[in-house]
């Protein structure tokens, strides 16, 4: 593996960079959470949010969209609630890089991990 330097507003970044990819496999680990939750940045949208960052297992770039608003038909029944302030996304390597063994309607290298969002 390598190491590459990136800088972004200000901040030094080093990213894993996999010289050989690791073949495609649908696993999970704790671990997996903890890097993304330290390597992650949070771009808002309008509906939601768009996680970016290096996939926790293969190290190659990803985004992943999440929307958090969900809008449906309003009924005289309907009842507003408090925001909610922590809310857990499944996240799933989203990455274009080639990986052996991938079904052809597949992206990603097969990795997903649970995340933890705060507003």
């Amino acid at each position: 593996m390598s190491d590459r330097e990136v800088n972004s507003s200000n901040q030094r970044k080093v990213l894993v960079v996999n010289a050989t990819p690791k073949p495609y496999a649908e696993v999970t680990d704790d671990d997996f959470a903890t890097v993304a939750a330290e390597n992650f940045s949070i771009r808002e949208t309008s509906g939601g949010v768009i996680l970016v960052g290096a996939c926790p297992r293969c190290g190659d770039p990803m985004e992943f969209p999440w929307v958090d608003d969900t809008y449906r038909g309003v009924t005289e029944t309907a009842t507003v609630t408090a925001p909610v302030s922590r809310r857990i996304v499944t996240m799933l390597c989203t990455c274009t890089a080639p990986h052996e063994g991938r079904p052809g309607d597949s992206f990603g290298c097969g990795a997903f991990w649970n995340l933890a969002i705060e507003d």
